[in-house]
């Protein structure tokens, strides 16, 4: 008899749950709970710290006239930073809306073409200069009112605004990105027990053990930031030869 495929099941993402037998027994009488909690502790800190869980998102538009795009993250995920993002293929530099109150008084008016992104929330977005049309979740388009602008067949023009941010675990997930976890399960597991080691009135209470994992986690941080900013790619050296 075949067994059935869990249609819930998703290989993509990893429970907290599965790193358990690395943590309980260096802290017995521990329970599960108290022990995923820290995990998701850990995970939320390596994330937060070293930005290594990232993905690229497909902003939807909020209004034609606003320019505003927003994008939502993974289930049991949040938003730790909007890394970057392009407009038809440029990269667009970050902004303030105190620099540009200070280079254009009418910054919120402006139409042209898009050189910066500001963040007006955590999961909202805006270009600037606005460009002179938006894109729906269907790619469809929505001209504003300019006469300029009515010769362009914006219609069959895709959506042309790609962000990449990045991530780490809401504080009730139960899971995270499976490659992230299981790439940085031993630093994970070192913050947990670090954590748990600090935790008074425990039998397995122990401050001297919680300073050793405390350094291999910040250790396993600094390791996960170095891959975030290479892409875990090596260095390609370069030598000049004499001769031909």
């Amino acid at each position: 008899m075949s067994r059935g495929v869990d249609p819930s099941y998703d290989p993509s993402v990893m429970q907290f749950a599965k790193l358990l037998p690395y943590v309980l027994p260096a802290v017995p009488t521990c329970s599960n709970m108290l022990a995923v909690q820290n995990i998701r502790r850990a995970a939320i800190d390596l994330c937060q710290e070293s930005r290594i869980w990232r993905e690229t998102m497909h902003p939807l538009p909020l209004g034609n006239e606003s320019c505003e795009y927003e994008f939502e993250p993974p289930t049991g995920a949040e938003r730790v930073r909007l890394e970057w993002v392009t407009y038809e293929g440029r990269q667009l530099e970050p902004t303030t809306e105190h620099q540009l109150r200070k280079c254009d008084n009418a910054w919120t008016i402006a139409r042209g073409q898009p050189n910066n992104y500001l963040e007006m929330n955590t999961n909202t977005f805006r270009l600037w200069p606005a460009p002179h049309g938006w894109f729906s979740a269907q790619d469809s388009y929505m001209p504003p009112i300019n006469e300029d602008d009515l010769d362009v067949d914006y219609q069959n023009k895709p959506c042309a605004v790609l962000a990449r941010i990045s991530l780490r675990p809401s504080i009730d997930a139960t899971a995270m990105d499976a490659l992230v976890l299981q790439d940085h399960y031993s630093a994970i597991v070192n913050g947990a027990l670090s954590y748990l080691y600090f935790t008074p009135g425990h039998p397995w209470t122990n401050p001297e053990l919680g300073m050793k994992h405390e350094q291999a986690f910040s250790q396993g941080i600094d390791r996960a930031k170095y891959q975030a900013v290479d892409g875990n790619v090596s260095t390609v050296r370069t030598t000049s030869y004499g001769g031909l």
